[in-house]
C-alpha cells in the first residue's frame, strides 16, 4: 500500500522466466496535507483465476490506495483486491517516490503472471 497519504501514479512488472511470475512495482504519489477517506476494496480481480481482468475506479474521486493479491500455485495464477479511497481537498502532491519492498511497507511490489489496463469511467487513468 502506499503510505504517507500517497497514492498509486503508475504501475510496473518484469517477468521473471526461472520462478514464471511477475514483479510488480507501483509508483507512489505522495500528498503532504490530503488524506485518504472513505477507503474500500474491490472484488477480486480478475473475478476467476485463468482469466483477463479489468478494474473500472467506481466513481469520480477514487483513486488506487495500494492492493492485496492471492496466489494460486496449482494454476499458477493471481487475483488482486484493489484499495481505492477518496482524498480530502487540501493541498496538492509534495513529492513522488519509487515504491519499493520494505519491512516498513513505504513501498510494495507484488509479483503476478498478468498485467491489466487500468481505467476509470469517464477520467484520465492513473
Amino acid at each position: 500500500m502506499c503510505t504517507q497519504n500517497g497514492i498509486a501514479a503508475g504501475i510496473q512488472s518484469k517477468y521473471f522466466e526461472s520462478v514464471l511470475d511477475r514483479e510488480w512495482q507501483f509508483y507512489c504519489c505522495r500528498y503532504k496535507r490530503r488524506c485518504p477517506y472513505s477507503c474500500m476494496k474491490t472484488s477480486d480481480v480478475p473475478a476467476q483465476y485463468r482469466e483477463e481482468g479489468e478494474l473500472v475506479v467506481p466513481a469520480y474521486g477514487y483513486f488506487i490506495r495500494g492492493a492485496q493479491t492471492t496466489f494460486s500455485g496449482v494454476l499458477r495464477d493471481r487475483q488482486w483486491k484493489y484499495i481505492l479511497c477518496r482524498m480530502t481537498d487540501f493541498d496538492f502532491a509534495v513529492s513522488g517516490q519509487r515504491a519499493k519492498r520494505s519491512a516498513l511497507g513505504h513501498h510494495w511490489s507484488q509479483r503476478g503472471t498478468r498485467q491489466w489496463p487500468i481505467r476509470t469511467l469517464g477520467h484520465a487513468a492513473l
